[in-house]
C-alpha cells in the first residue's frame, strides 16, 4: 500500500465558500469538486442564479467532500468530476464502507480533461503515453529518464476520493497498472500552486485549474474528466432547475458541445 503524505495545506484553509450576492428565499448548497466550480458554478455564478431562478451557494472543495456533504445534507447538490462509482470506490479504497452511494443520482453537463503540468523552467516539453504511464504507475523515477534534468520526479496528485485522481486511477486500472503517487494536496488548485514552487514536481490537475504559473505538458494520452452535479434521488423543482442551468451554459460556452 502506498504511502500518502499531505504538503501541509489544511482543510480548512483549503475551503472557499462563494454565498449568493442577493437576498433569496430559496437557496441551494452545491458542494464539491473544485474542477466543477472553477470551470462553471463560480465564475457563472451569476448567470446561473438568474436562469435558474434562486440563489446558489457553492462551496469549492473537492468530488469526495461533495459526495460527503450530500449524504450527510450539508449540500443539496454535490459536484464531482468524475463518474460516481469511480468518486466512491476510491473514499471506500481509502475509509472502507464510509460511502453508500445507494439512492445519489449523477447528472453529466458536461466535460473537461486532465493536465500534467510542470514548473516553467522544466526543460521537459512532451511525454509519450507510454512514458506518462510510466512516470504514474513508478517505473520511470527521474527526470532524465525522459530527456531531462538529473533529479528525481516527485508526483503531486489530490487526495484520495477527488474527482481528477479519481479518473486518472480509472485509465490506469484499464490498463492493468495502479498509480504509485505519495505526495498529495487536498484539492486540483493547489496541486498548480504547488508545481509552480517545485521545478521537481509533475502536477495532475484539471485543464480548468492551469495558469500561467505552470506549463503543460503535450501528450498523446488524452484523458477525459467527466463533469457531474449529484442529487440524492431524482432532483426536485429546485436542484432541477440549477442542473439545467448549468449544463446549458456549459454547452453554450463550449459551442454546444457537452
Amino acid at each position: 500500500m502506498s504511502h500518502y503524505r499531505n504538503i501541509g495545506v489544511t482543510l480548512a484553509a483549503a475551503t472557499v465558500i462563494f454565498s449568493a450576492g442577493t437576498a433569496s428565499a430559496q437557496t441551494l448548497r452545491v458542494s464539491g469538486s473544485a474542477t466543477v466550480s472553477d470551470s462553471l458554478m463560480v465564475p457563472h455564478k451569476a448567470e446561473i442564479e438568474f436562469s435558474a431562478g434562486l440563489a446558489i451557494e457553492v462551496q469549492s472543495s473537492g468530488s469526495g467532500d461533495g459526495i460527503r456533504a450530500l449524504i450527510d445534507g450539508a449540500a443539496e447538490i454535490a459536484m464531482i468530476s468524475a463518474p460516481l462509482p469511480d468518486v466512491v470506490r476510491s473514499l471506500n479504497e481509502t475509509s472502507p464502507g464510509s460511502v453508500d452511494a445507494n439512492g445519489l443520482v449523477a447528472h453529466e453537463i458536461g466535460i473537461d480533461h486532465v493536465a500534467f503540468v510542470i514548473h516553467p523552467t522544466n526543460p521537459v516539453r512532451s511525454l509519450t503515453s507510454a512514458q506518462l504511464y510510466d512516470i504514474l504507475s513508478g517505473r520511470i523515477t527521474d527526470w532524465s529518464e525522459v530527456g531531462g534534468l538529473r533529479m528525481p520526479i516527485r508526483l503531486l496528485v489530490e487526495a484520495p476520493g477527488s474527482g481528477v485522481r479519481s479518473a486518472v486511477e480509472s485509465h490506469m486500472a484499464a490498463r492493468g497498472t495502479a498509480l504509485a503517487a505519495e505526495t498529495f494536496v487536498p484539492y486540483a488548485p493547489m496541486v498548480v500552486r504547488a508545481v509552480s514552487e517545485n521545478v521537481d514536481m509533475l502536477g495532475i490537475a484539471s485543464l480548468a485549474n492551469v495558469n500561467a504559473s505552470v506549463d503543460p505538458l503535450s501528450t498523446d494520452a488524452d484523458m477525459v474528466l467527466h463533469l457531474f452535479l449529484v442529487t440524492r434521488g431524482a432532483p426536485d423543482r429546485e436542484a432541477g432547475a440549477v442542473i439545467e442551468a448549468a449544463r446549458s451554459f456549459w454547452q453554450r460556452q463550449n459551442g454546444g458541445h457537452s
